[in-house]
């Protein structure tokens, strides 16, 4: 779909919201999510879908809709994404993924800037006072490659490397043929067992899930807390700023837009392609 009638259904998908929720005692909110479901990357859109969606079954919130939104495969079509979310009055947050959102210009100039939270490291950095990394801000210094490597040329490397989440991806022990000389350093906790079984019995579609889906699960929590508690984006700008939150990752608030005291973990790849835990 073209950028163009993209944006006249996004709009027109908020006309036809917008009026049903007059006619409710209680307005509808959505979350946002802005990730690659086409193209090379979209393993990572669909993996952080499912995980959302168990967020918000599992939060039973009743006034919030997840809304998922294709990137567009570049960073020209992900800013015109943002800009037609900034203008969606129902839409409070946007959790997002990928390189073309990180990159994404976001429009900075009006009185209720879009709350954005990054998940992963996707060499991005935090704009303005409504944009956080769920991620350390570590992993720039970590890892031995261009902050925004593509998986292709990731997997060309011959010699033992430390690489970021992109190399977590599925895919890449399938492109590699040294995967097993990779190491991937990430903020991300890999799915326990339990969340395994919940988010694949959640969707009979859900692969198996990814690194990034606990660190989703836990920004959909967070963006949907935030929502159901504050009443606008500069409210819910605040009250991330200065909440600290408990998620499947650990203890999360936010200093200066980073993860403040973020975890690193390293993984390896074992025999089978399997992301498993560095023995330190």
């Amino acid at each position: 779909m073209g950028a163009s009638k993209w944006l006249i259904s996004l709009l027109l998908l908020s006309t036809l919201s917008a009026c049903a929720v007059g006619n409710s005692p209680t307005e509808i909110k959505r979350i946002a999510l802005l990730a690659p479901f086409e193209g090379r990357y979209r393993e990572i859109g669909y993996d952080a879908l499912y995980a959302a969606r168990l967020a918000l079954s599992d939060s039973q919130a009743s006034h919030i809709e997840l809304l998922a939104v294709d990137d567009g495969g570049s960073v020209s079509s992900a800013t015109d994404r943002l800009l037609a979310l900034q203008d969606d009055p129902l839409v409070t947050m946007v959790i997002s993924l990928g390189y073309a959102t990180a990159k994404a210009e976001k429009p900075l100039n009006t009185d209720a800037p879009l709350p954005l939270l990054i998940v992963g490291y996707w060499d991005a950095q935090p704009v303005d006072e409504s944009t956080w990394i769920l991620a350390s801000a570590e992993i720039a210094n970590r890892i031995m490659t261009e902050g925004d490597i593509a998986i292709t040329d990731a997997a060309m490397i011959a010699e033992s490397f430390t690489c970021a989440d992109i190399c977590a991806l599925k895919q890449f022990a399938q492109l590699s043929a040294n995967f097993d000389q990779t190491t991937v350093v990430s903020s991300a906790l890999l799915p326990q067992q339990e969340f395994i079984e919940r988010y694949q019995q959640s969707d009979q579609f859900a692969p198996p899930p990814g690194l990034l889906t606990t660190l989703t699960y836990d920004a959909m929590s967070i963006a949907i807390d935030a929502s159901q508690t504050q009443s606008d984006r500069a409210q819910i700008q605040a009250y991330i700023t200065e909440t600290t939150f408990a998620g499947l990752n650990g203890e999360i608030r936010f200093t200066d837009g980073y993860w403040a005291n973020a975890p690193l973990h390293e993984y390896i790849y074992d025999e089978n392609g399997q992301l498993q835990t560095r023995d330190n």
